[in-house]
């Protein structure tokens, strides 16, 4: 007759074989392509990347294009209109008609704007319409000498001449030679000037005086 296997040792055994044989499958046992606890995979691709790869690029062109000469600017550069030219010779030149009838004081040229002869006599008038300023002529400042010198000994053809700050002086001509009347403005626009007319500014004459230095030889 057999005798029953024991429990020991054999037993032992018996149970660790069966761990191993078990452990042995199940590392042979195949796994799922995916693990319930294994991260996700990483996208290689994607609206994503690519959404973030066209901005970088296109960052990337608007920088070449700062770079770049933009064509358009450099035509309008070729086309653009030339600065205006100097207006007049470096120095003013005095016309022999304009020295003709003009004063000469004290370093100055001093003449009514229309440039009437400083002694005409017969009846008075007066700039009605606006006259461009010579180049290099200015209106005059009528100081005390300018007055007495100028201003008192000669008509210009009028009752007043107009300087600086709108002083209105009567001439020879006027009721009061050398004497300050009024103030009375001028317009000047783009070089042209002009004397207001209105209220009763529309019945008195008057002109502006206008004085350029005398060159120096």
């Amino acid at each position: 007759s057999r005798s029953p296997p024991r429990r020991g040792g054999g037993g032992g055994g018996g149970g660790r074989g069966r761990s191993r044989s078990m452990s042995r499958s199940w590392r042979d046992r195949p796994r799922s392509p995916v693990s319930r606890y294994s991260p996700p995979p990483r996208r290689s691709g994607g609206r994503s990347g690519n959404r973030s790869r066209s901005r970088r690029d296109g960052r990337r062109d608007d920088r070449r294009d700062d770079r770049r000469p933009d064509p358009k600017k450099k035509a309008f550069e070729e086309k653009r209109i030339p600065p205006p030219a100097v207006r007049g010779p470096d120095k003013p030149q005095i016309t022999e008609e304009q020295r003709a009838n003009s004063v000469e004081f004290n370093g100055h040229y001093y003449a009514a704007l229309d440039f009437t002869p400083p002694n005409q006599g017969g009846e008075s008038a007066g700039q009605k319409t606006r006259i461009q300023m010579p180049y290099g002529w200015e209106v005059a400042d009528i100081t005390d000498d300018v007055r007495d010198a100028v201003v008192r000994l000669h008509t210009f053809g009028t009752d007043f001449v107009v300087g600086e700050s709108g002083k209105a002086f009567h001439t020879a001509k006027g009721s009061r030679p050398g004497a300050l009347e009024m103030i009375w403005d001028y317009k000047k626009d783009m070089g042209m000037y002009n004397l207001h007319q209105d209220g009763s500014l529309a019945a008195k004459n008057a002109r502006i005086l206008i004085r350029i230095a005398v060159p120096k030889v």
